[in-house]
């Protein structure tokens, strides 16, 4: 497959084969607007304010706690206002690893609220991702309107929309495109950082193309670990590939160089933790990740080709349901559409056609064969029992969801979708003439676009009006607690929920208990400190008199108590007694009956 002197692929050049290159910024942005708008529409904003968040629970709660650490005090990695008394420190939550999209969410609460602020930065991920998808399909020869159209079905592709806010971080895969770009040119004839000399060290070579190389791997290496590590696992794959066929050691150099950087990167953001781990050790209560979990969440290859389980059409919902189901839990959000779909089956065919037929595509098919290489490689990779599972084995088990590989094989997908009609396009032209070829390429566009808008968005990514009620209601609630203590009171919040990933308990979610900080953020509330860092209350404090309880808690420093229903079987009636014995009326309850707050006094 490969030759030398063969058309190079991926090469990051001032000017691509249409030589249109001043053009691409301004198409792009135009793309970005596009895919910003489709946004307000797919997600119907309009059912509520931007200052309420699009999701309230789960994982999306917890980032509009980081979101509301950034705006109070420029960092997330400590407060005094969660975990009462001990305070909240993050360093064995290591975020630092997406510093900068913690960055750029950070200069977005400089203007407005934290829900706001996350609401934001979720809408501009789907105008980045299109930018930058249709950069790079440019960069690869693919014509302006097939580019346009598969990068806005790579903005919206399930991925994307099934993860939402609640994977806020995950959801902001701009440099994805950029990362498969850097690992196709790796597998080039123009590989970066070395030179082209014959030797077992080619010798460095540092220009333009390397510079922009090294630009893209501290930027993959500073927006989240997935990607960070995905990059660097393709490219010394595809690296040690191209050597191999090649017989000539640079590629892998390359390869190697790229994700050397790119890990150096991570490191470097995620100092704070390993400084704060060598100095406290480390805290195996906190994300303690076993090498089979690999298999819980990796990725199941068929789910790549099924329909959503919330799919438009009934049937093939059913369809995707019960590819879904089975003995082995996995992530949602790994299905491609069936016309990205169809387009990563045309690279795999095309790589695996040219690889066994020995044949050396030249151009744009060149491109196409390497990213059918790369998909199969990356599907061997991150599928279920799986190259990730050894990976695990030997020792990256924080690296548990391999299925996220699936947005890397969706761009794949992509590629093979407007570079490959591209290809067609410009064949018809020759052969049957202009007209014959742009009609060809508006039918392409118009069926793409229909088709796979159908198909990868669903009515039920719309945003929920129970939201905003719940939000009200919680807002009027905190508020008013804000109101009627001092600045700085402490209040503990029942039932006691470990953070972080300790369980839900009773009704509640994961990380509810952060509700409180988000809205009244200048009380200092007691959910959020970090288990295994400080001292756990005693497990049968519920279980105490009144009394005693209240004993307890002024000795901690505690000035009143909120009592969340959902969290027992009873409403939190008997709790709600044991503080109504003492002759203190509760003070108010939410406008839906949640919570409860009673004022204790103040501590001696």
């Amino acid at each position: 497959m490969y030759r030398e002197g063969a058309a190079a692929s991926g090469t990051i050049g001032p000017v691509s084969a249409t030589g249109e290159s001043p053009r691409w910024g301004r198409e792009s942005g135009l793309v970005a607007l596009i895919a910003g708008l489709c946004a307000v529409p797919v997600l119907q904003m309009w059912r509520a304010p931007l200052s309420v968040p699009i999701e309230y629970d789960g994982d999306a709660t917890f980032y509009l706690m980081v979101a509301r650490e950034l705006k109070q005090s420029g960092s997330y990695l400590t407060t005094s206002h969660m975990g009462f008394p001990y305070g909240q420190q993050l360093y064995d939550l290591p975020q630092g690893v997406d510093n900068l999209n913690l960055l750029v969410l950070r200069m977005i609460t400089w203007f407005c609220s934290p829900a706001t602020a996350v609401n934001l930065f979720f809408l501009l991920g789907f105008a980045l991702a299109a930018a930058t998808s249709h950069y790079v399909l440019r960069r690869l020869g693919a014509r302006a309107w097939l580019a346009g159209v598969g990068s806005l079905l790579y903005a919206f592709v399930p991925y994307h929309l099934l993860r939402n806010s609640s994977h806020l971080l995950l959801s902001s895969y701009a440099l994805v495109p950029l990362a498969v770009l850097f690992v196709l040119t790796v597998m080039g004839d123009d590989a970066p950082f070395v030179g082209q000399r014959q030797r077992w060290w080619p010798g460095w070579r540092l220009d333009r193309q390397a510079g922009w190389v090294l630009a893209g791997c501290i930027g993959l290496g500073s927006t989240g670990s997935y990607y960070g590590v995905f990059f660097g696992y393709l490219a010394v794959a595809a690296g040690l590939i191209a050597t191999i066929a090649r017989r000539h050691l640079r590629h892998l150099w390359s390869g190697l160089i790229a994700a050397s950087i790119t890990l150096t990167v991570m490191l470097l953001n995620t100092s704070p933790t390993i400084l704060y781990w060598a100095r406290h050790g480390s805290n195996p209560k906190v994300f303690a990740r076993l090498a089979q979990e690999t298999e819980q969440y990796g990725l199941r290859i068929q789910q790549l080709f099924m329909p959503r389980l919330d799919h438009r059409v009934g049937r093939l919902a059913r369809i995707g349901y019960r590819a879904f189901a089975g003995p082995i839990y996995s992530e949602q959000g790994a299905y491609l559409g069936a016309i990205i779909g169809l387009g990563f089956v045309v690279t795999v065919v095309a790589g695996l056609a040219a690889t066994i037929g020995g044949a050396s595509p030249r151009g744009r098919l060149t491109t196409i064969s390497h990213a059918g290489l790369l998909g199969v490689i990356a599907m061997l990779t991150a599928t279920t029992s799986g190259v990730s599972y050894l990976l695990a084995l030997g020792g990256l088990t924080m690296i548990r969801g391999w299925n996220r590989m699936s947005i890397v094989i969706a761009f794949l997908g992509v590629i093979g979708l407007a570079v490959g009609l591209s290809v067609v396009a410009d064949r018809l032209r020759f052969t049957r003439g202009p007209r014959f070829e742009q009609a060809f390429v508006a039918m392409a566009v118009v069926v793409a676009l229909g088709v796979g808008w159908f198909d990868q968005t669903s009515p039920s990514d719309a945003r929920s009006a129970d939201v905003e009620t719940t939000w009200n209601s919680d807002a009027e609630f905190f508020t008013s607690i804000r109101s009627a203590l001092p600045s700085g009171s402490a209040v503990y919040q029942f039932p006691e929920s470990p953070f972080p990933e300790g369980g839900s308990i009773g009704r509640t979610g994961l990380y509810d208990g952060a509700r409180a900080y988000v809205l009244a953020p200048e009380l200092r509330w007691s959910f959020g400190a970090v288990l295994g860092r400080f001292p756990e209350r005693p497990a049968d404090l519920p279980t105490w008199n009144g009394a005693r309880i209240v004993e307890f808690l002024h000795g901690q420093g505690f000035r009143a108590v909120v009592i969340d229903r959902l969290g027992y079987d009873d409403q939190g009636v008997a709790m709600i007694d044991r503080f109504w014995s003492q002759n203190n009326p509760p003070v108010a309850q939410s406008a839906d009956g949640r919570y409860v707050w009673f004022d204790i006094g103040p501590p001696a």
